[in-house]
């Protein structure tokens, strides 16, 4: 029998397609016995060695699978030493319904949508649901800024060191994106790659790797581009890749591209994309949102606007200065984002303080 104390991480997510909590239950597992309950898509099933993975239906409509899952969280916590999990609509609830047992709420995003209406009312709802709880841990002092809560502690996102061979690349750039592809103005990206190319005379000396997938229409938009420009040797789009297969991706990378458009919405929430390039020593072009602006130094590439304009002169620049950037002095000054560093200095210690109340 296991001398570990129990832990339940609940998302909303179905196991391993949030980056974020499968870090957490990667590096978790060192100290506790580890149980992940979130809510099952119907999509492909990811597992991991030591992880105790229970999913939730969402058959119904909102309120019923709320329910269920805040019945699932209840009857699981019973066996749970404390609970750590991230925000969905209605998990003040749960606070009602539960007592005796530390629930430790953690916000690592907020709402995205561009309008100005359903943001207001979403962060509001969140604000409110916030103080039901007594342990708040929030991914960026910006997020908690913009929802305008003060009581919380940070818990910073981190990234994977996907990239083991940094020997010279074949190709002079080899761009590479990694993301979700929903509302992110990918199309500037290619079509500023494109207009960089089209004065290439070496033209095959170039590419650029999308990986990601959208349900609004956007892979699709990019894959009609690309065969109406007759672009198919020139960028390879790989859709969904599980973490576990983008190494051999990332190795034949030299080159990272976090583009997140200059909302408002976008720019305090810190991108998974930026972390993980760097801390694999990819130099980067990143779009220079405030939280990429924290994060990105000269040292480590080029921050621009979020036009195809903007990206086409930063690939130039890149052009003729992709070989003074050291991968190996990348990695080494960003390796306090790592994930593995990430849970052990900052949640590790929350969990295991014992000074704190029972929430």
């Amino acid at each position: 029998m296991s001398s570990k104390k129990k832990i339940l991480v609940v998302a909303k997510d179905q196991f391993g397609y949030s980056t974020t909590l499968f870090k957490h239950c990667q590096y978790l597992q060192n100290k506790f016995d580890v149980c992940y309950l979130g809510w099952d898509y119907q999509r492909p099933e990811i597992k991991m060695t030591g992880i105790e993975i229970k999913h939730v239906s969402r058959l119904g409509n909102k309120v019923r699978r709320t329910l269920r899952l805040i019945n699932a969280i209840k009857a699981e916590l019973s066996k749970c030493h404390l609970a750590f999990g991230t925000y969905f609509l209605g998990i003040s609830l749960l606070k009602i319904l539960i007592s005796g047992k530390r629930y430790i709420l953690y916000i690592d995003t907020l709402h995205v949508e561009h309008g100005g209406l359903k943001k207001l009312v979403s962060d509001s709802i969140l604000r409110f649901e916030l103080f039901f709880f007594s342990e708040v841990m929030v991914i960026s002092r910006g997020v908690a800024q913009r929802i305008g809560f003060k009581n919380y502690q940070i818990l910073p996102l981190g990234g994977e060191s996907f990239k083991i061979n940094f020997e010279k690349q074949d190709e002079k750039l080899s761009l590479l994106y990694v993301g979700t592809l929903g509302r992110r103005k990918i199309m500037e990206c290619v079509q500023g790659y494109h207009k960089f190319l089209s004065s290439k005379k070496d033209e095959h000396k170039y590419i650029f790797r999308i990986v990601g997938d959208s349900d609004t229409g956007e892979q699709e938009e990019i894959d009609a581009y690309i065969q109406q420009n007759n672009l198919g040797n020139n960028i390879k789009m790989y859709g969904y890749v599980p973490q576990h297969e983008l190494y051999t991706i990332y190795d034949k990378s030299n080159l990272g591209i976090s583009f997140i458009p200059l909302f408002e919405e976008y720019d305090k929430q810190p991108p998974t994309k930026t972390y993980e390039y760097l801390v694999s020593g990819l130099p980067i072009i990143a779009t220079a949102t405030t939280a990429n602006k924290e994060i990105v130094t000269k040292k480590d590439g080029l921050l621009i606007n979020d036009s195809s304009e903007d990206f086409c002169t930063a690939l130039e620049k890149m052009c003729g200065t992709i070989d003074s950037y050291n991968s190996n002095d990348i990695q080494k000054r960003n390796e306090r984002y790592k994930w593995k560093y990430v849970v052990e200095r900052n949640l590790i210690p929350v969990l295991t303080d014992t000074k704190k109340e029972l929430a």
